[in-house]
């Protein structure tokens, strides 16, 4: 889960990782983009309300909602910026004249493998997860919804979606901080490691690379859309119902 994954992967590792060290990296089939000049025939676009839901592939995995609801504040906050940031014609960052107001789902799927790190250890007698580091995986499979917000923390009519894959991969070590190294190979993101006592930069960069697929998503989703498809009918329980007047450019 986004802002969570650093502390559920040193979880799954290796149950001893008080003391250890981890290094990640992330590959994904949405890299983040900006573009300056995107515009929408519509106007302008602002985040209303973000809604965010979370499986795990494994149903003993279980997050408590307050866990949910932190994300949910958090993640909204920052797709609102990068999306303004990375789109500046096409979103704002906060309600305006003239802007129209979305309402965004975020569905996150978690599949962890365990296994991975359980037989780099086992195969190599405790050294790799202990001394050497030991390598995992979790992927995270995202669809995102989006629509003209109702007023009531949903979206009006059927809503755009996009769904986009994310790899992590990481290596971790309890007794030396050799998994401090960057690990090999291609990332995405800029590479990460630390230790237990730096999980918090690891869970803020892990929501920042949320929002910013988040933020690519709707921009892929709105720009190409029709002023008429941002009208909601008359008489309709949704709200607004009339387009409003695009802010100037």
């Amino acid at each position: 889960m986004a802002g969570m994954k650093p502390l559920m992967l040193f979880c799954v590792a290796v149950p001893l990782l008080v003391s250890g060290c981890m290094s990640m990296r992330a590959t994904t089939d949405l890299k983040p983009e900006a573009n300056a000049e995107l515009k929408s025939p519509a106007g302008r676009f602002y985040v209303a309300g973000l809604k965010y839901k979370y499986a795990d592939a494994n149903p003993q995995i279980q997050i408590d909602q307050k866990t949910i609801d932190d994300a949910e504040r958090r993640l909204l906050t920052l797709v609102n910026k990068e999306c303004a940031s990375r789109y500046p014609a096409l979103f704002v960052d906060e309600a305006s004249s003239g802007s129209i107001p979305l309402g965004v789902e975020v569905n996150c799927t978690t599949t962890q493998h365990p296994g991975k790190s359980m037989a780099w250890i086992l195969c190599t007698v405790d050294i790799c997860g202990l001394i050497l580091p030991a390598p995992g995986q979790v992927d995270e499979a995202f669809e995102v919804k989006t629509g003209v917000a109702n007023g009531r923390g949903g979206m009006s009519g059927s809503p755009l979606q996009k769904s986009f894959r994310r790899e992590d991969h990481f290596w971790v070590s309890v007794m030396t901080p050799s998994a401090l190294i960057h690990m090999p190979g291609e990332s995405d993101f800029p590479k990460m490691s630390g230790t237990l006592f730096s999980i918090q930069a690891q869970m803020d960069s892990s929501y920042q690379q949320t929002a910013q697929q988040v933020a690519t998503a709707l921009a892929q989703l709105v720009a190409t859309q029709e002023p008429g498809f941002w009208v909601v009918p008359v008489g309709s329980e949704s709200v607004p119902t009339t387009l409003p007047t695009a802010a100037p450019f």
